[in-house]
């Protein structure tokens, strides 16, 4: 069970990582020195493609893929708290039977909108290895046009974030739209006014103009 940071300083997330850890005593924050080596392992050529990346959100969508595919567990934003400790529990064992349990704000006959605020992962899941594949994809061609053109619109929810996510599982050649069909037996969706964590619970650490929506408006995203 585990988030994840971009530095080493712990100071603006404190209040969340104590009470993760009040209700979790393994609850930990991992960060670069955890998930570089799991880039150089499984995709050696894309390390200095994380390395450059500017925005944190963007590493972080990448890290929560990798590290659950490594661990398995539970992956939470860092603005996210506790609502059901036991549900928590019962849904970490739920991972026998799943490979991936996701939540959807709020479902409509034709739209999903599924979250990555939190997600339970089973331990070397190929459902996870193929959303971090898909990432790291978008992730190079985009490098190559900013290499070639300077800054170019993206956008890091489609390429990393819960977009890569969606896509991947979701079959929206059919209607309406549902999980495709080889991963169909192997993912929960569930509703997210009944999950256990609630998200925007601690967001001291946010500062304005520095949230990745806005940034990517005008930064390149690689240095």
């Amino acid at each position: 069970m585990f988030g994840y940071w971009h530095s080493t300083d712990h100071d603006p997330i404190r209040e969340g990582i104590e009470v993760w850890r009040n209700h979790f005593s393994d609850f930990r924050v991992i960060g670069d020195s955890d998930v570089e080596p799991l880039i150089a392992r499984r995709f050696p050529r894309c390390l200095e493609t994380y390395r450059k990346i500017r925005i944190p959100t963007c590493k972080s969508n990448l890290a929560r893929l990798l590290a659950l595919h490594e661990w398995g567990g539970l992956y939470v934003d860092r603005h996210c708290g506790i609502r059901d400790e036991k549900f928590v529990c019962q849904l970490m064992t739920s991972l026998d039977s799943f490979e991936l349990i996701v939540f959807d704000r709020h479902r409509t006959s034709n739209e999903w909108h599924i979250t990555n605020s939190f997600m339970f992962g089973r331990k070397h899941s190929e459902i996870l290895l193929e959303c971090a594949t898909n990432a790291f994809r978008n992730l190079e061609t985009h490098w190559e046009i900013e290499k070639q053109q300077g800054f170019c619109q993206y956008n890091i929810w489609q390429m990393t974030g819960t977009g890569n996510l969606a896509d991947t599982i979701i079959d929206r050649s059919i209607q309406p739209p549902a999980l495709k069909q080889r991963f169909a037996q192997n993912i929960w969706v569930f509703p997210e006014k009944l999950a256990p964590i609630v998200r925007f619970m601690y967001q001291s650490y946010k500062k304005p103009g520095m949230h990745w929506s806005e940034r990517q408006k005008h930064e390149v995203l690689f240095d």
